[in-house]
């Protein structure tokens, strides 16, 4: 039994992670539309959608991860279980964007051209890429500092 399931808050934990993700990668997604003009019209809960679907996506990435390769890493808290990840992340990214854009374009929140579909995949692989690098970050920075300091 993990302690994740003896904690009764952890599910609330986890729900307020991916909508706080999802937020924010919906921001990031806002701003390289319209950057690059990637889409006809838009409103924000399209990009909530787009955002929310690559968070969780990311998330099942993480799960995947776990129960194939995580025993095959001698010690997955390492840069090489890091690098390891990144295909999950890059695939779940590319898998979440899509996703997410198609339900906000059939929702009729945003329109965009669908076909090809291999540069909105990439897309979304490198922006899920750079989000779970992203929030990886501080959390692992703050894990050395606990673990240096015993605290």
């Amino acid at each position: 039994m993990s302690m994740e399931d003896r904690d009764p808050n952890a599910l609330r934990r986890r729900s307020a992670r991916i909508l706080v993700e999802g937020i924010l990668i919906a921001l990031l997604i806002w701003a390289v539309h319209a950057l690059f003009g990637l889409v006809h019209w838009q409103r924000l809960p399209g990009y909530l959608i787009i955002g929310y679907t690559i968070s969780l996506a990311g998330r099942v990435a993480d799960v995947l991860w776990k129960v194939t390769i995580e025993a095959m890493v001698k010690r997955p808290a390492t840069l090489i279980g890091y690098l390891t990840r990144i295909p999950f992340w890059y695939l779940a990214g590319g898998v979440g964007y899509v996703l997410g854009m198609l339900v906000a374009k059939k929702a009729g929140l945003i329109g965009f051209y669908d076909i090809p579909v291999e540069p909105l995949f990439a897309l979304g692989g490198k922006v899920g890429c750079l989000m779970q690098i992203a929030l990886r970050i501080p959390v692992e920075r703050l894990m050395a500092r606990k673990i240096r300091y015993g605290g």
